[in-house]
């Protein structure tokens, strides 16, 4: 039985922290909020029957912060968040972080060259780059998803950084859906990850049955070698 020594342990919190409105918004809002996986509901606070506790109700997109996403966000049939294993969620996670000219796209070319026999097989991956603009961020080619399903990779996740939704039909981001590969989307302090290979947590908040995503509360584990 292997041992972690807890003190050596470096825990990076890779997600966003979301902050309901404290008012209600117009319907002019929504579509913003939408778009930027932000769209949350004021908390409604109700006072319990049977004692003097309250509790909290709350209205939100499945889509929110820092999410994972299943197929049938994508296909009429796909598998909801239920039926993934619980083993999805958490794992070996190989970290790839490009430095590219602005809006370079991301080739099968540069994942080879980056991998170096990284991938094993039932990894998760998360991407990042150094772009800093919206009009500099590279582009994931279809041919990523495929390298990655080759890989038999378990999850993939990325930050704004990366763009994945090009071209219009068959990007990236539907060949891993269409393939069983969830994805972990609007993550945050990829910088501040040292390791290449480390450890990743991230449990849906959401087990619920037919549901297409769910928050999550992703941390990455330096500080110890994952085989």
């Amino acid at each position: 039985m292997q041992k972690i020594d807890q003190a050596e342990i470096r825990t990076i919190d890779i997600t966003s922290t979301i902050i309901p409105p404290e008012e209600p918004f117009g319907p002019d809002q929504i579509s913003t909020r939408v778009i930027n996986e932000s769209l949350i509901y004021p908390l409604k606070k109700y006072q319990s029957a049977i004692d003097d506790s309250t509790y909290l109700m709350v209205t939100l997109k499945s889509h929110l912060g820092t999410h994972v996403e299943c197929p049938n966000h994508l296909l009429p049939n796909g598998k909801d968040i239920t039926e993934f294993p619980v083993e999805t969620w958490f794992g070996r996670m190989v970290f790839f972080k490009f430095d590219l000219p602005p809006q370079t796209p991301i080739t099968r070319s540069h994942l080879i060259e980056m991998d170096q026999g990284r991938l094993k097989g039932k990894d998760i991956v998360l991407l990042h780059s150094t772009a800093t603009k919206k009009d500099e961020v590279p582009q994931l080619t279809p041919e990523v998803g495929h390298y990655f399903l080759e890989k038999k990779v378990k999850m993939v996740g990325f930050d704004t950084s990366i763009g994945f939704a090009l071209p219009a039909k068959g990007n990236t981001h539907d060949i891993l859906l269409e393939n069983n590969v969830p994805l972990l989307e609007w993550v945050i302090n990829l910088d501040k990850l040292q390791q290449d290979v480390s450890y990743l947590i991230s449990l849906p908040g959401l087990k619920v049955k037919g549901m297409d995503a769910s928050p999550v509360w992703a941390v990455v584990l330096e500080g110890m070698e994952v085989r």
